[in-house]
């Protein structure tokens, strides 16, 4: 159950049921390998999860790419290398991706919550 339907129809819903509910969409969210990551992220940014491992440099796509290596380093300890080897990319590229999401967190309000909205619920 979606949380906004409580809050657009508070009459019909009521707010045990809406926790019950959300119970289940907190599991959903639960990301226990890399892939899980990959998809969350590729339906935020509502791209196809395939077009993450392209070689693609269209902006959408390479904004999800680096936000899926920042939260893999970040959900898993993985090193550099290895985040790399999950993505077809070395470890520099790894690198500049986790720096590129940090310093769109200094620039863009919106781009932090929503990852750092992420982050929490994976």
């Amino acid at each position: 159950m979606n949380t906004s339907v409580y809050t657009a129809l508070p009459g019909l819903v009521k707010p045990a049921m809406a926790k019950e509910q959300m119970k289940y969409v907190v599991k959903e969210l639960d990301a226990r390998t890399p892939a899980e990551i990959v998809i969350k992220v590729s339906r935020i940014w509502n791209i196809h999860a395939l077009e993450i491992f392209t070689r693609s440099r269209v902006r959408e796509i390479t904004e999800a790419r680096q936000v899926s290596m920042y939260l893999t380093l970040k959900k898993f300890n993985y090193s550099l290398h290895e985040t790399g080897k999950l993505f077809t990319r070395d470890h520099a590229t790894v690198l500049h991706s986790k720096r590129k999401v940090e310093d769109l967190f200094d620039v863009d309000r919106d781009f932090r919550v929503k990852v750092m909205a992420l982050l929490d619920k994976l």
